[in-house]
């Protein structure tokens, strides 16, 4: 049969349709629309639900936030799949209806209103669908409104968008996440006041006494473990920061009768203590076995000898990485447990044992030691990055300040243990006036870097907690991208860490967290939720 060559046209246009249509992927005709939107535990949560969405076929549901007018920020956005949302009770099958926690809105008195994109996937079919959300307000001083000594230049890439501040004040607002310009766009849901917070594997995990909590970024929360007696016999675990290990987090912990000298290695999902570092121990055996008395230097029980503030997993020396503030940074091997190297100043007292000095590194020159140093971490060039306070503690045995007059500077360090030597290669002098005794720290993310002076002033203001925290984005040549302060002091974001909020992926089940938690409820848990921060 011979074809015309309209029927012949007409049948490649066809073909032609037909294989655009494979090659893209059916698109859904959108017809999901929003049945409700409610507050969560918070302005910047709200639990919106879809309809008309065929939960059978039902692959996953991802929101995505854009970010308001002038900004560079990334947009926050969260992908949560069937299996995640079952577990959360979250489809109604029913109905034909699923409800999704949309975390990381601007308070109305940010923006006028939040416009939101889902996004609906049900197998290879896509629906998509826009939604405007007006929150409400949240003005609290100083987060809501820091003085933007440096606000946000767009000319001057960072890469990460945003940060928390870990505040322990009597709010306990805490964690206090903002965007880089300065915008806070979620908070902790606690109602606990402790100074110890870490977001790991897509949730926040912080300490309310003995008890470690996962908060999560929908604003549910719970209990994961206790360390309440036992083998780990803890009083409190919030002292200072968590740290991630080398198998889940580090807690620093009081333990055992015992101040700030233990640190414990536990899975974020059960609670479960892989390794336990007892510095009391460690120092005591080397000391021991180096011919010397550890008790005329290791000082237990209700004594801050030791001051752990911060700790690092270094993956390719593996070893524990430990700031002691009193004293210096030291490393052990994550196995032996037997001590690497010690970078400190050889001034304090622990350098008059022969036992310790013999694994002191030496400076090359043109290099500082840190004294009273907080925020110990590894960068990416496979260095030590830390902040130096440089402040001692003469009541614990401090040495001298380096340099004099004091002031405080963030500062990296090129560890050779072969050599047994240590060199600067970098630092931030943002000025040689500015002292930040206590707290503070510095991050890096990608080629950028976070610094928090918190608490500058502090002695100067005859109050004893100073003026801060002064936060800081920088990029890789040290060029300010912004320069935010906080009226108040130290306890407003005594440290300072980058987080990513975009293109999260929630795939696996996740703990039912059936609401939040009532401070009241978490205050009763156990009698060590004192706290025990002494800077």
């Amino acid at each position: 049969m011979k074809l015309s060559q309209r029927t012949v046209a007409g049948s490649l246009a066809l073909l032609s349709l037909l294989c655009s249509f494979v090659a893209a992927g059916p698109t859904q005709a959108a017809s999901i629309s929003v049945v409700s939107q409610a507050q969560g535990s918070t302005p910047f949560i709200w639990n919106v639900t879809l309809g008309g969405i065929n939960t059978a076929t039902l692959t996953s549901i991802q929101f995505s936030i854009s970010p308001k007018a002038g900004s560079v920020t990334q947009a926050i956005s969260a992908s949560y799949n069937t299996t995640y949302l079952n577990s959360q009770n979250r489809i109604n099958s029913g109905s034909g209806q699923v409800t999704i926690a949309v975390f990381g809105l601007y308070a109305s008195d940010q923006i006028n209103s939040n416009n939101v994109t889902f996004t609906v996937k049900n197998g290879r079919a896509t629906s998509t669908l826009q939604d405007l959300i007006t929150t409400t307000p949240w003005r609290v001083a100083p987060y809501s409104n820091p003085t933007k000594i440096v606000p946000r230049n767009n000319k001057i890439a960072l890469d990460y968008s945003f940060f928390y501040l870990k505040d322990f004040d009597v709010d306990s607002y805490g964690p206090v996440l903002s965007d880089t310009d300065g915008e806070v766009r979620w908070i902790g849901s606690t109602g606990c006041r402790t100074p110890s917070f870490k977001f790991y594997q897509k949730a926040f995990y912080t300490a309310c006494g003995t008890v470690l909590y996962q908060n999560n970024l929908d604003g549910t929360m719970g209990p994961i473990f206790d360390y309440y007696g036992g083998a780990i016999n803890a009083s409190f675990i919030g002292h200072h920061n968590f740290d991630i290990g080398k198998q889940g987090l580090l807690l620093e912990i009081n333990a055992n009768g015992n101040l700030e000298q233990e640190i414990i290695e536990v899975s974020p999902t059960t609670g479960q203590v892989y390794k336990t570092f007892d510095f009391s121990q460690i120092i005591s055996q080397a000391m021991s076995a180096g011919g010397d008395n550890p008790f005329d230097f290791v000082k237990n029980g209700n004594n801050d000898w030791f001051h752990n503030n911060a700790a690092t997993y270094w993956p390719s020396q593996n070893e524990l990485v430990v700031s002691s503030r009193e004293n210096f940074v030291l490393a052990v091997d994550y196995n032996t447990q037997r001590i690497k190297w010690i970078l400190g100043d050889p001034n304090k007292n622990w350098y008059k044992f022969a036992s310790l000095s013999k694994y002191a590194l030496k400076l090359n020159p043109g290099t500082i030691y840190p004294e009273g140093q907080h925020a110990v971490s590894i960068t990416s060039n496979n260095q030590l990055l830390l902040f130096d306070n440089d402040w001692d503690a003469p009541a614990y045995g401090g040495g001298l300040l380096n340099p004099i007059p004091p002031y405080s500077a963030p500062r990296m360090y090129s560890i050779n243990e072969n050599r047994g030597t240590a060199t600067e290669t970098w630092q931030f002098l943002r000025s040689q006036t500015l002292w930040s005794p206590i707290c503070s720290s510095i991050y890096q993310d990608g080629k950028s870097y976070l610094v928090d002076y918190a608490s500058q002033g502090m002695w100067g203001t005859g109050n004893g907690i100073g003026t801060g925290p002064e936060v800081m984005g920088l990029d890789s040549k040290k060029n300010v991208a912004f320069d935010f302060y906080y009226p108040g002091d130290y306890r407003n974001g005594w440290n300072a860490d980058p987080i990513h909020l975009e293109n999260l992926q929630f795939t696996a089940s996740a703990p039912l967290f059936a609401s939040v938690i009532a401070p009241q409820v978490l205050a009763s848990t156990n009698s060590g939720l004192a706290i025990e921060f002494s800077w």
